[in-house]
Order: structure tokens, then sequence, then C-alpha cells
């Protein structure tokens, strides 16, 4: 569903893009956004959405609600925050604009619980010199890091 270039938020959310440098397309897009956006995973998939929420006018509102739902399917607490601040501004009215503190506070939590035991174990390989352990241990924290 494509949104309408005369709503407020939209128009509001727009000018401040293009004042910032950003690009901004106000043409129908020839391509569907689901069939493109399936090509892709994770993190290329979130910024993909998010590129196209912040430069494609018609799709704007449908790339940013997909966007905060990829988002809260993974643990970046701080990309959440920035599409959450895009589609506040856009489309105030969606029930995604809602800031979702609770989900946040939990996911951060999480996060820092995660962090604190592969680093106690990461820790625990240095001691004992398990140069093998103390490999698989540095991987793991920095796939932790990389999906926070």
């Amino acid at each position: 569903m494509a949104a309408a270039a005369d709503e407020p938020g939209l128009t509001a959310f727009f000018h401040e893009m293009s004042e910032l440098g950003g690009i901004v397309v106000k043409e129908t897009p020839k391509l569907d956004l689901d069939l493109y956006i399936q090509n892709y995973r994770g993190r290329t998939r979130l910024d993909r959405l998010l590129t196209i929420g912040r430069c494609c006018v018609p799709l704007c509102v449908e790339a940013l609600k997909a966007a905060v739902a990829e988002a809260k399917s993974g643990r970046d607490v701080e990309r959440y925050r920035e599409i959450w601040e895009c589609i506040r501004i856009a489309a105030p009215a969606e029930p995604e604009a809602v800031f979702d503190q609770a989900w946040a506070d939990k996911t951060t939590m999480e996060n820092r619980q995660q962090t604190h035991h592969l680093e106690t174990q990461l820790k625990g390989y240095k001691n004992n010199l398990i140069k093998e352990s103390i490999r698989i241990g540095n991987e793991e924290l920095g796939r932790h890091y990389e999906n926070i």
C-alpha cells in the first residue's frame, strides 16, 4: 500500500530528509517491496528497508513498518530506536510509531546477560589456556556484538 504524499507527517519527514542531504524519490517505483526484500536476510534486510523508508515517498510507511518488525525480531535496540524515530515522524498514527519500551528493556537486559556470560566463559578459557576454546569464545563474542 503506497502512502499519500500529502500526509503532513510524510511531508515533514521528507522535508527533513532533503535538508539533511538525503535523496528523495517521489515517483512510484517499479518494484514490489515484498518481492525485492525477500532476497535479503539479517542486517542487510534491515538496512535496505530503512533506506527505502528514508528515500521513497510512496513506499515510506510500508518499508518503515517492515523495518520495525524486522528490528524487533533481532537484538539491536539502537537500530530499533533509529527506525522508530523515522516512523514516529513519518507516520505518527501508525501503531508501530509507539515505542515498545518493554521490548527494548527486556532485550537490553538479555543482551547484557549474554555479554556477561560470554565474557566470563572466555575469561575461563584464557585462564585454562585452551587455544581452540579461546578461538571459539572470541568468535561467539564477536557474533554476539555484531547482533547487538
